[in-house]
């Protein structure tokens, strides 16, 4: 009896959190910074699904391989716990919660882990940032890096400019413009420098 409570409370505990994330607001680059645990450049290694034993919902691991680590303490690899929204015949518990595709690369701000290893990225899925390599090698960021999402309200006026810089040079190299992707080199040492400068 005891142990089917916990289990209730531990649920919905869970789901009382994710119904609060699901209306996500939008947060600015600063922000995502700010709020975030761990920030890394990561390629998604393997995905394990199971039940977690503490709540006995649905949970998938998904581990990383740590391309580049920018904020927080980083090993060459990083294990995230998510509630599985992606099980074939159970409804999905936190909508938005993003799904990391095998092979795929993205700048990922992580939110630290719950007192259960529960994690997400700051703001769910505006917190992952893809990486695109071009067939020519050119490496971008692709998001919302509009006046209006990411830029949107920065108190330090120098991360709007350098992104923007950024995006005026992919264009350059043949990326569409339209402030939705940046440089690869140049987002990421503005990230190193928010770090340091925080």
């Amino acid at each position: 009896m005891l142990k089917t409570s916990l289990t209730m409370l531990c649920a919905l505990a869970i789901l009382t959190v994710s119904a609060h994330a699901a209306t996500v607001v939008p947060v600015n680059l600063e922000e995502m910074v700010d709020g975030a645990d761990r920030i890394f450049v990561g390629r998604a290694l393997t995905i394990r699904r199971s039940t977690d034993p503490v709540s006995h919902l649905p949970v998938r691991y998904t581990t990383f391989d740590v391309i580049r680590a920018i904020k927080g303490d980083l090993g060459a690899t990083v294990t995230i716990k998510q509630l599985a929204s992606d099980v074939p015949g159970q409804v999905s518990v936190i909508p938005g919660t993003p799904f990391f595709p095998i092979g795929k690369e993205y700048v990922l701000f992580l939110h630290k882990d719950s007192s259960i290893g529960f994690t997400n990225p700051v703001g769910l899925f505006q917190g992952r940032l893809p990486v695109v390599t071009e067939r020519d090698g050119t490496r971008t960021v692709v998001g919302p890096f509009t006046s209006s999402r990411l830029l949107s309200g920065l108190q330090r006026s120098w991360i709007k400019s350098s992104v923007l810089g950024a995006t005026r040079r992919a264009a350059t190299l043949g990326v569409p413009a339209g402030g939705r992707e940046v440089d690869y080199g140049q987002f990421v040492d503005v990230l190193d420098r928010m770090v340091q400068t925080r």
